[in-house]
């Protein structure tokens, strides 16, 4: 997948903190035990624009403060680290280095007086599978070092300079530039610097043509930028705190329809499904029959440039308001719109997403997220309570309907040296593996405590 590995420290409740992803990964534990808080470190990197050199705690999907605030204890002296494995292979998206394999970045941040926000402090970036690249950032007294040793073993992709720089947003260049850009076309893509000096990040996205080791990197620096945001162009956040329906509502004309963390855009994103024809309205219809909620769904104008959004329960029944059917029905909604917004091999974070649905439609949800990770290589970061989901997810590991390495299962327990993780195991004959006994406290308790006394 794209997204292999994700290593926090010092970050929020996390002392330290190791998930290793799945096609499906499951995050679990008590109130307050930090599953929120690693999906937020994992949503800031893909919010920040510049990332691996830059961090925003705030952005599009959550706003945490500042460095302070997410920092471990709140501790202003603290280095955040953040490690993440990526195979640049699983990514839709148009490289300028070809045969790339899997990256691996490891970067600190530390308080940036200036601002009050995170600040690079160390960035090392490798790969070894395809090429080899080690790329190391350090920070110092008088701005940074960098050493730079890339052996790409092939010729960069056949495009043009003015493609490469229209790819990577931070690219300012002449024409001197493009023909120096045409010219390493000609040879292998290498890159040997060694201990250079830099006053500060910005010299980074500078063109030094005359050197080609430069030129390299500055198309190297923009390859790392972009791996960041084309998983972002795939990737999308539902919390668990979404948006009540309304009776009516006002028609929006606007370009972007993604649904957003608390399901805005989702009733405008059907709206233009309906009014376009497009086939994500009858999917959405199928995938609700499914799931024994609905039968259908249509929106009708009304005068004053609103419009109401009605559905129908079973093919019998009568159209009605989404506001007079169950509540789960629009909480359920932006998550399946936002699902079919994304592409194949895309990734939805969720909150709860079993928020106010009955048992037999949590565990039939279940074998939706694993139909759509089987068919459609879609992957799933889910934090939740839900032990039907638990159950339903073991049910499908034991009929093979899921293999075991592809559902991942983290516990999340409260320490006084902060969060702990356990890695949990559903294994084909029904058992669980490495739960401690929180784990069990938690979902199973009462189950095991009513066979015991039956």
């Amino acid at each position: 997948m794209g997204i292999n590995t994700c290593s926090l420290k010092n970050f929020k409740c996390f002392k330290e903190v190791d998930i290793d992803f799945s096609k499906i990964t499951l995050l679990t534990g008590a109130n307050s035990s930090g599953k929120s808080s690693f999906l937020y470190g994992l949503l800031s990197i893909f919010q920040s624009d510049g990332f691996p050199f830059s961090l925003s705690p705030n952005g599009k999907y959550i706003n945490m403060g500042d460095f302070k605030e997410i920092s471990f204890n709140n501790v202003q002296e603290n280095l955040i680290e953040i490690d993440i494995a990526i195979d640049a292979n699983d990514i839709k998206r148009e490289p300028n280095i070809p045969d790339q394999g899997q990256y691996f970045f490891k970067s600190t941040w530390s308080f940036d007086p200036e601002n009050n926000m995170p600040r690079l402090s160390y960035l090392k970036v490798s790969e070894s599978k395809k090429w080899f690249l080690h790329f190391e950032l350090q920070a110092n007294e008088d701005g940074y070092r960098l050493n730079c040793e890339l052996d790409s073993k092939s010729k960069v992709k056949d495009s043009s300079a003015a493609e490469i720089i229209t790819r990577n947003k931070f690219f300012t260049a002449s024409k001197a530039v493009y023909d120096a850009i045409l010219k390493t076309f000609e040879k292998k893509f290498t890159i040997h610097i060694q201990d250079f000096a830099l006053k500060n990040l910005g010299e980074l996205f500078e063109w030094n043509y005359e050197n080609p080791d430069f030129l390299n990197l500055r198309v190297l620096i923009g390859d790392f930028i972009s791996i960041y945001s084309d998983i972002d162009k795939n990737l999308n956040f539902l919390s668990s705190f979404r948006l009540q329906p309304e009776r009516t509502y006002y028609q929006k004309l606007q370009s972007d329809n993604t649904v957003g963390q608390l399901g805005e855009n989702c009733i405008e994103q059907i709206v233009d499904w309906e009014m376009t024809g497009a086939e994500e309205l009858e999917q959405l219809n199928a995938i609700f029959r499914k799931l024994k909620l609905l039968h259908a769904i249509r929106t009708k104008k009304l005068p004053g440039g609103r419009f109401e959004l009605s559905v129908k329960v079973d093919d019998n029944g009568i159209w009605a308001s989404l506001t007079d059917v169950g509540f789960g029905i629009s909480q359920l909604l932006p998550l399946i719109v936002a699902d079919l917004q994304l592409p194949e091999n895309s990734t939805l974070l969720l909150a709860q997403p079993e928020i106010h649905l009955h048992p037999s439609v949590q565990a039939s949800l279940t074998d939706y997220f694993v139909e759509q990770a089987n068919i459609h290589h879609k992957r799933y970061i889910i934090e939740t309570h839900s032990e039907y989901l638990l159950n339903r997810f073991r049910l499908a590991i034991v009929k093979k309907l899921i293999a075991p390495e592809d559902l991942s299962i983290y516990y999340f327990e409260h320490s006084i040296d902060g969060t702990i993780t356990h890695k949990i195991e559903f294994t084909t004959d029904g058992q669980i593996k490495h739960a401690p006994q929180g784990f069990f406290d938690t979902y199973m308790m009462d189950v095991m405590d009513i066979a015991l006394y039956a």
